[in-house]
């Protein structure tokens, strides 16, 4: 269960800080990183715990004064710190990254926590041998939430407020949503206000309606992200939402197919779309991180 997990991954990290050791935690963006930090951040005593957010610091300046005026009053006690949003540090200053790790070597009682959603940024900060934190803190990573768990929510959710929802209308929204914790959340409110209006569930287009509903809000958006691609990072990034062709997507009958080019300049288009935020890669397969621009590239695909 969901439950159990989550509290599997709480115990750990306490573990780890209460042992001095430092961990970089990974997920994508709105998986429920920082709330687990502040879950576990409220369960110890025994430890002064600060929080940094790395995304709205914009230079070496600023980020000294933030840093300087959160530790300026701890006195000789277990310090553990969380850094959220971890891989801005190479956008605040290239070079501050080699401080961090010849300072934070040598400090005593103080452990940290490394939150990041850019997966490749995060890897090649923590696994790059040529890193500075090649090896400092220890892996862990945030799973989906099963796929039982959210439909029982979704269905217990409904229950609550009177409204009762098809099992096909939960199953549509959670495969159009991969089970992600904000978007399941968000597809649901969706369908939830449309049920309430009086719409009829029982159709046999109500899953496009209430998908069409939600890409339609976005799609300019969208649009603007594509247009800023080069033709073959599009070809790559739409092959991607087909799930049928994206594990041959390096195959020579899937290049010639779609007119991608060598295996090499693949592999440098993945590398641009995931430091784009477009895509990451999950079992050996890249996959469109938003779910709704994933519909939406399906749609402007056929």
């Amino acid at each position: 269960m969901r439950g159990v997990y989550l509290r599997g991954i709480i115990m750990r990290n306490k573990q780890f800080i209460t042992d001095g050791y430092s961990v970089w935690l990974y997920s994508p963006r709105r998986y429920g990183k920082s709330s687990l930090i502040h879950k576990v951040f409220n369960e110890l005593t025994n430890i002064k715990l600060i929080y940094f957010d790395l995304y709205n610091v914009f230079s070496t300046d600023n980020f000294c004064r933030k840093y300087s005026k959160l530790l300026a009053k701890e006195k000789l006690q277990p310090i553990c710190i969380a850094f959220d949003e971890f891989q801005e540090i190479e956008r605040i200053d290239p070079f501050m990254i080699n401080w961090m790790r010849s300072v934070f070597q040598t400090q005593e009682n103080v452990s940290y926590i490394f939150l990041g959603s850019k997966q490749s940024l995060m890897r090649n900060i923590f696994s790059s041998v040529n890193s500075p934190f090649y090896e400092f803190a220890v892996k862990m990573d945030i799973k989906p939430i099963s796929y039982n768990d959210l439909f029982e929510f979704i269905k217990s959710k409904f229950g609550q407020q009177k409204m009762p929802i098809l099992d096909k209308n939960i199953d549509d929204i959670l495969q159009v949503s991969e089970c992600h914790p904000h978007f399941t959340q968000y597809f649901a409110s969706v369908v939830f206000d449309m049920i309430r209006s009086g719409e009829n569930q029982d159709v046999d287009n109500f899953k496009n309606m209430w998908l069409n509903k939600i890409i339609d809000s976005q799609s300019v958006i969208f649009q603007h992200i594509f247009d800023q691609l080069k033709n073959n990072q599009r070809r790559i990034l739409s092959l991607i939402a087909i799930p049928d062709d994206r594990a041959e997507l390096f195959s020579e009958e899937t290049r010639n197919k779609y007119q991608l080019p060598a295996s090499s300049s693949i592999n440098t288009i993945l590398k641009a779309l995931m430091k784009k935020d477009l895509i990451h890669k999950a079992d050996n397969l890249y996959k469109v991180d938003n779910p709704v621009f994933k519909a939406w590239l399906r749609q402007i695909s056929k």
